[in-house]
């Protein structure tokens, strides 16, 4: 605690009405809170709940730094007024601790999450579904509770969290009751929640050396271009929701901005009778040597806009949606990704020996199990839930420049992973790679002209469908 005071801020210590005679006036410069919340009442630990803490925030009426008493402060009363106090970017802001052993040096704990900063706004938003101190699983519950809530998360993991490496005092039953809250409250796996809080936290970055083997194409081998994703730039997009819902048209190139001409209008329909928020992202903001050879990357920025509602529905500048066509938003679950399986139309296709080499390629390069084909979730038109949003970003590793790494990174994670998702009925849709898609375009309510003859012809049959379609 002599390196919280030396910061001269105020330091509170919440404990149950119970405790306070044993800790009151043990503790100088430290004021002591009581509460009645313990976590005994929802199957947890006798502890304080941590939404008693949360609500401080509430009634301060200011920000709060919620940290674990066994971490040091040992960053600069400059520093940690800029990582902290100052820190105004309206983004849930974590501390990731580095551990000390002995006389060895500190070093990030890669699940480590030990401080929390709480504004008034973010503390109001936070359920009270039972987690107390010491209860496995707060910690990661608390991130994912934010991001449900449509809040960015900002981690600093450079130095100033300090963590004594000791003993773990986690018993069995501790892990059972934390394990037990969240699975009754929430659909997820948790394995998904600790892959979505290390990504969104950024403590899965690293990089490796890799070499692709060879494209397969119909006239022999060409080189493929590799990108390291330190030089791939994602641009920043500014989000102001009125929804909670968002269509979002992907239009980057001038062969989609041409598509997204007959096709934004007739989606933004689509939009409004789901009234979700509706935009197009025409312009190319990725930087980088690879900008320009790699243009399909622009189609992550959508990761980053989607955090900020509760579902995003993407839509390529190739997609036409019927005036009658069903609420895909109402037809996924919460929590869940949802997505038109293409596998039956790859399978009868030529397009098997390329799409074979793609997933094997982004499974290699980013440490990923190559699973057999049970499925083939489309990307062109699918739906990302706001609490799994970080899922759909660039790679960590270097990867292949090839049209669908996008498809095949989030198909092999979330099947890898276990990630919850839907798959809508095949009734609803028509796909360019399917023989029968000239007969079903005329009456599915979902279009995708992917995969048909060259861009001016794919451009021709839009303009031709979308003429019968009504104003």
């Amino acid at each position: 605690m002599k390196t919280w005071k030396r910061l001269g801020l105020p330091i509170y210590s919440i404990q149950l009405e119970k405790e306070v005679p044993e800790v009151e006036g043990v503790y100088r410069g430290v004021k002591i809170l009581s509460t009645g919340k313990s976590g005994k009442e929802y199957g947890a630990k006798d502890t304080v709940r941590i939404k008693a803490i949360t609500d401080l925030a509430l009634r301060f009426k200011e920000p709060i730094l919620f940290i674990n008493s066994d971490v040091k402060i040992d960053s600069t009363k400059d520093q940690f007024r800029r990582d902290w106090i100052d820190y105004d970017e309206g983004a849930f802001r974590v501390g990731v601790r580095y551990d000390k052993d002995g006389k060895k040096p500190a070093k990030l704990n890669p699940y480590g999450i030990d401080a929390f900063r709480f504004t008034p706004e973010q503390a109001e938003k936070v359920k009270d579904i039972g987690y107390s101190v010491g209860t496995i699983c707060w910690d990661y519950w608390i991130v994912w509770e934010m991001l449900r809530q449509g809040f960015e998360v900002s981690a600093k993991l450079t130095r100033g969290l300090t963590h004594q490496v000791h003993p773990n005092t986690h018993t069995r039953q501790d892990i059972d009751q934390g394990h037990d809250i969240f699975k009754r409250n929430y659909p997820i796996s948790l394995r998904t929640l600790s892959l979505v809080v290390r990504e969104e936290t950024g403590r899965l970055k690293r990089s490796q050396v890799y070499r692709p083997t060879p494209r397969p194409t119909g006239n022999g081998r060409r080189a493929t271009e590799i990108v390291d994703p330190a030089k791939y730039h994602l641009g920043a997009d500014r989000v102001t929701p009125t929804s909670p819902r968002l269509v979002v048209m992907m239009a980057g190139g001038k062969k989609a901005l041409e598509e997204s001409k007959v096709s934004a209008p007739i989606v933004q329909k689509y939009a409004e009778e789901a009234g979700a928020d509706f935009r197009v992202l025409r312009s190319n903001e990725v930087t980088g040597p690879h900008a320009k050879r790699f243009l399909i990357g622009n189609k992550w920025r959508v990761g980053a806009i989607a955090k900020h509602y509760k579902q995003t529905l993407l839509v390529d500048a190739d997609v036409l949606i019927r005036p009658d066509a069903p609420d895909l938003f109402s037809l996924t679950p919460a929590d869940q990704f949802g997505f038109f399986n293409e596998l039956p139309y790859v399978l009868a296709s030529d397009l098997v020996p390329y799409f074979d080499w793609s997933r094997s390629q982004i499974c290699e390069s980013q440490e990923l199990p190559k699973l057999p084909y049970s499925a083939s979730p489309n990307t062109g038109l699918f739906l990302i839930p706001g609490s799994l949003a970080a899922l759909y970003g660039k790679p960590d590793r270097p990867w292949a420049a090839e049209h669908s790494v996008d498809q095949q990174y989030l198909a092999a994670r979330i099947l890898a992973e276990g990630v919850p998702h839907t798959y809508w009925s095949d009734e609803l849709h028509a796909i360019g790679l399917d023989r029968d898609f000239a007969q079903k375009a005329s009456t599915r309510p979902f279009v995708h002209f992917v995969g048909l003859d060259s861009p001016g012809e794919r451009l021709r049959k839009l303009r031709k469908l979308a003429g019968t379609y009504p104003v």
